[in-house]
């Protein structure tokens, strides 16, 4: 599910789920962090809550022509891009930053943070199989075969009568 924490500048006053969930896990733990990375759009980041509060936030958006990185307030086009690297290395710096005070070093993809939600027991596993193939679809025209028959059916009655 997409959220507004990583996809807009503009932070709602009433939280969504995910927001009220950090809010809350924080209060209770002291911190709490959303992480995002996503491989094939090209984005990721953190949102880091400490004691109740939207302590940080920095969001690399590669989803458009031109990146951004999105902190609490303010939003800039990334211009020091590598066109090998595009925006990975950002993306994995800004995850790291979010992941560091709660679960150390070393996270800085999505394979990590799977990884950190299967350890902890939270990874749901979805039972996926793709759908079957439609079955081809039905001709509207008849074949020729039976177009013919019946014309020639039409015509013996004709001259049969």
């Amino acid at each position: 599910m997409g959220s507004e924490l990583f996809d807009t500048l503009d932070i709602s006053t009433t939280p969504h789920r995910p927001h009220q969930l950090a809010l809350q896990l924080s209060k209770a733990y002291k911190k709490a962090v959303l992480l995002f990375c996503d491989d094939e759009e090209a984005a990721g980041g953190h949102v880091l809550f400490v004691d109740g509060e939207l302590s940080s936030r920095e969001i690399i958006d590669g989803r458009g022509y031109n990146p951004l990185r999105r902190t609490l307030r303010q939003e800039q086009q990334i211009e020091e891009l590598d066109p090998s690297d595009w925006v990975w290395p950002f993306i994995g710096d800004a995850v790291e930053t979010g992941a560091k005070p709660i679960v150390g070093t070393g996270i800085r993809d999505d394979d990590a943070i799977e990884q950190l939600m299967a350890d902890a027991g939270s990874l749901y596993q979805e039972d996926y199989s793709r759908p079957t193939a439609p079955p081809p679809p039905t001709a509207q025209v008849r074949p020729r075969r039976e177009r013919l028959s019946k014309l020639f059916g039409k015509i013996r009655s004709k001259i049969g009568s």
